[in-house]
This record gives C-alpha cells, sequence and structure tokens, in this order.
C-alpha cells in the first residue's frame, strides 16, 4: 500500500548512485510548504530514513545537479512494506520507506538555500580565502565570530591552489555592487532567516535580507573590493589607461587621483580613495616590481613555451658578440640567471601540481576502493540478515501451522460433539410427539367407548341408533332408499 503527498516538497541533495546509475537515493534537508513559506526539518516519525529511493530515472538527477546542489523533489510515495520491515527491525542498513522517480524534480530558486560556512573573511586585497568545500560561481556566506558575511562567490580552485573569494554579484539587496551585509547571527535566528541541519546551516533566502531593518545597528554594509577591481574601477575614471599597468601608468593614475581630491573631484576621506592611494604607493615602491611582471608572464603559457624553446635553443652556448661590453655582459649574465631561476621555480611549482594532481587521483581510487568495499560489506550483511529473517519466518510459520491444524481438529471434534448431541435431542422430540399422538388416539377410542357404553344403558335409543347405522352402510354400499326400487333376489 502506497501513499502519495502532493501539497509539500522536499528539499534534497544527492547521496549516492547505484551501479547501473538508473536507481540511487537522495538525502531529505528540509520539508517545504504552502509555497516555501514554511521550511521545517524532516520528522523523525514521518522520515525516519531521512532518505529517499530513487528507483527509475536517477540519471535524470545526475544530469541536472552536482552532489553538494540542493534541489526539490515534487512527488514521492509511502511503501507500506518497508514500514513494517523498519518496525520489525528487519530493514536493511541503507533501504527506505519512501520512494520516487527521478523526473518528479525541480531545481530550487538560486538566490534560495545560501549555505554558511565558518572561516576567515577573505584577503580584500587579493581575495584568497582558506575555507574548503566553497561552491564556485554560486553565493555563500561566512561567518565569523558570530558575525554573518557575504555573500560571496568562489573561482575555480588556481593552479597554484589558492582558491579565490569575490562579492557575488545581486541586484536584490539594495547594496552596491562589490559590498557585502554584515549581519548578526543573532537577530537573523530571530528572524527565522537562518535554517538549520544537523551538518550545515543556511540563508534561506537573499530576497529575506532586505525586509530586516536597514536601520538596525546589527547590519552593516561593507566595501569589499579587491585591489585589482579597485585599480579598474579608477581606470575606468579615465585617470588611466589600462586596467594591468606598467610602471608609468602606475604614477599616471596616481596623480590623476591627487589631482582630483584636490578639485574635490574624489573625497579623501572615501575608503576607496584612501585604499588606491594605499595601493598605488605599495606597487611603485615595491622592490620586485619587475620580478612579479615576469614572474607573472613566466607562468602563463605563452612565457613557458618561451622559457623552454629559449633555454633549449641556447643552453650553454655564448650568443654574446665580440664587442659586447663588459657592463652588459654583466646585465646579461643576471638575465640568464634569472631565467635559470624562474625556470626553475616554475618546474618546481609544476611539480608541486601533477604531484598534487597524482595525491588527489591516489585518493579518489581509496576513496572509490572503501565505498565499494563498504557497499559489498552492507550488501553481505544484508543478505545474511535476511536470510536469516526468512529463517525465523519460516519457523514461526511452521509453528502457527501446527497451532492452528491443532485447533481446527478441536474445534471439528466441538461440532461433531454438538451434533451427536442435539441427534439424541432430535430422537427425543420424536418420542415426545409419538406419546402425545398415542394419547390423542387413546382419547378418541376412550370417547367412543363411552358412547357405546351410553347406548346399552338406554335401549330405547339403542333401536334408533342401529337404524341410522344401518342407513349409512346402505348408501355407503350404493343401496337406494326408496323400497320400490329394490331388486331382491
Amino acid at each position: 500500500m502506497s501513499n502519495e503527498i502532493e501539497e509539500r516538497e522536499l528539499i534534497v541533495k544527492i547521496n549516492h548512485a547505484s551501479y547501473s546509475m538508473k536507481a540511487g537515493t537522495v538525502d531529505i534537508l528540509f520539508v517545504s510548504s504552502d509555497n516555501g513559506k514554511h521550511i521545517e526539518l524532516p520528522s523523525s516519525k514521518e522520515f525516519p530514513t531521512k532518505g529517499v529511493f530513487i528507483s527509475s530515472e536517477f540519471e535524470n538527477i545526475s544530469r541536472q545537479f552536482k552532489e553538494e546542489e540542493l534541489f526539490y523533489l515534487q512527488k514521492w510515495t509511502r511503501d507500506d512494506g518497508k514500514i513494517d520491515e523498519l518496525n520489525s527491525g528487519v530493514l536493511p542498513p541503507g533501504d527506505h520507506i519512501h520512494w520516487a522517480k527521478g523526473t518528479a524534480v525541480k531545481k530550487k530558486d538560486p538566490l534560495s538555500f545560501i549555505p554558511i560556512f565558518d572561516g576567515k573573511l577573505p584577503n580584500i586585497s587579493t581575495g584568497e580565502v582558506d575555507i574548503n568545500g566553497l561552491p564556485v560561481n554560486k553565493p555563500f556566506f561566512i561567518r565569523d565570530h558570530q558575525e554573518i558575511y557575504g555573500p560571496f562567490t568562489a573561482n575555480a580552485r588556481q593552479a597554484d591552489e589558492t582558491i579565490k573569494a569575490s562579492p557575488f554579484p545581486q541586484t536584490v539587496l539594495n547594496i552596491k555592487n562589490n559590498f557585502i551585509l554584515k549581519i548578526s547571527e543573532t537577530l537573523l535566528e530571530r528572524d527565522s532567516i537562518i535554517a538549520t541541519t544537523p551538518i550545515q546551516q543556511y540563508i534561506k533566502s537573499l530576497r529575506m535580507l532586505p525586509d530586516i531593518s536597514a536601520e538596525d545597528r546589527d547590519v552593516e554594509v561593507f566595501d569589499f573590493i579587491s585591489d585589482e577591481k579597485l585599480v579598474a574601477f579608477f581606470s575606468k575614471l579615465k585617470f588611466g589607461k589600462k586596467t594591468i599597468l606598467s610602471k608609468k601608468e602606475t604614477e599616471k593614475l596616481k596623480m590623476g587621483v591627487s589631482g582630483a581630491i584636490k578639485k574635490r573631484e574624489l573625497n579623501k576621506e572615501d575608503n576607496r580613495v584612501i585604499r588606491i592611494k594605499e595601493v598605488l604607493d605599495t606597487y611603485l615602491t615595491e622592490v620586485d616590481f619587475a620580478n612579479e611582471l615576469i614572474n607573472e608572464y613566466f607562468t602563463t603559457s605563452i612565457g613557458k613555451s618561451f622559457l623552454g624553446t629559449y633555454l633549449k635553443e641556447n643552453n650553454g652556448s655564448d650568443i654574446r658578440p665580440v664587442s659586447e661590453s663588459k657592463e652588459t655582459k654583466q646585465v646579461i649574465d643576471a638575465q640568464e640567471e634569472q631565467l635559470r631561476q624562474l625556470k626553475s621555480q616554475v618546474l618546481s611549482q609544476q611539480e608541486r601540481v601533477e604531484k598534487a594532481k597524482i595525491d588527489a587521483s591516489k585518493k579518489v581510487e581509496e576513496a572509490k576502493k572503501k565505498a565499494i568495499t563498504e557497499i559489498d560489506d552492507i550488501q553481505k550483511k544484508s543478505k545474511e540478515e535476511l536470510e536469516k529473517a526468512s529463517k525465523e519466518a519460516s519457523s514461526e510459520l511452521q509453528s502457527d501451522i501446527i497451532e492452528l491444524e491443532s485447533e481446527r481438529d478441536n474445534i471439528t471434534k466441538t461440532i461433531k460433539d454438538y451434533y451427536q448431541e442435539h441427534e439424541k435431542i432430535k430422537n427425543l422430540e420424536d418420542v415426545k410427539d409419538e406419546k402425545k399422538y398415542l394419547k390423542r388416539q387413546s382419547e378418541e377410542f376412550q370417547k367412543a367407548v363411552d358412547t357405546q357404553k351410553d347406548l346399552l344403558n338406554r335401549p330405547g335409543e339403542l333401536s334408533g341408533k342401529m337404524a341410522e347405522v344401518k342407513i349409512v352402510l346402505d348408501m355407503l354400499q350404493g343401496h337406494s332408499l326408496d323400497k320400490r326400487e329394490e331388486n331382491y333376489p
């Protein structure tokens, strides 16, 4: 027996797929009702396994959603047979009492259920962040000392293994681009904006945040623009021509900012103005200014190709002309040494990346083997438990059969005894009826005798009675009552 529930939706994520990829399971995180206005955790009574078995078309889910991505399950069915197994303690590990099809899903609103991660804020200058598991190109918040910051978004892991985060672009929060919110965790919990599972917390929807009063002291707006975007921002004000600056362009941009401050086109107390001046000063006074540009170039694919070709063609050879001055020779020697160092750095970095890839591949393979072993153990254990349960059920069934057969024999004997007892009762009733009949006959005979006695006691009436009897007998025998018609022999 099944029970379909359509008036609510489940917010789920992928748990795992079966070997065939056509079936799998999803974990239930929340139960949504009233068009998402009410979000609750799944109750242990209704969803004791906290999951749903996808019986078919699981590939439709795998194609649309990643493992940690949330989505809606719109229809599911309860299997009462599985409930009986659960109640009797024979439900195999990993099984669920609800099932659904892989087509009964839909994507969630991209601005809903935004995850919250614990950790330190990204470096505002570079955007580098040290938090694992951040979603790529999707919004998230960061909790630091009971304050919630965001929304942020992260890019894919870079070649040097760094992850960079920046403010998530959106239009619903009524804040400027490259700005973020700082909100007290207590305020969000008070207004029921945070949804919590045992392992993760979420902002239910970005659309709920503007409802918080802007005058509330527990809500602040922060400018979180990076140095790179800050330079681009002021370059667009036509103080410079390029967003990737040479030293000359940097000086030009600095002069343009200073001139705008003097003309009061820019407010010198503005946070961005203060930061751009600091960034440009650092950029111009950096000792390794040229080296950073060279290093950045040689980490690109074009730079690596040029470096490899150059060193291959000129390794160990003296390509300098005889007339070259000593000073020029020293400069070139220094450059060659620098190139060798750069090559060493690039190769070392490549080795680290390759080693990280190999280590990651090994970890993935180990995780796969471990998962396969665990699944095999679960299946083996499930098979043994099922066989044991089957034997126990067979034994109980045999015992029930014997008990029922004994009960059947007892009932049969009772019925037989009942019929025998009632047969005697029936015979007794027949005797009573016979007695009544004989009694009536006796009474009639007694009346006849009494009548005859009475006639004998009255001789005068006897002849009359005899004549009556004779007439009756003649009529019965067909004799005529008219004596003239009689024929005598």
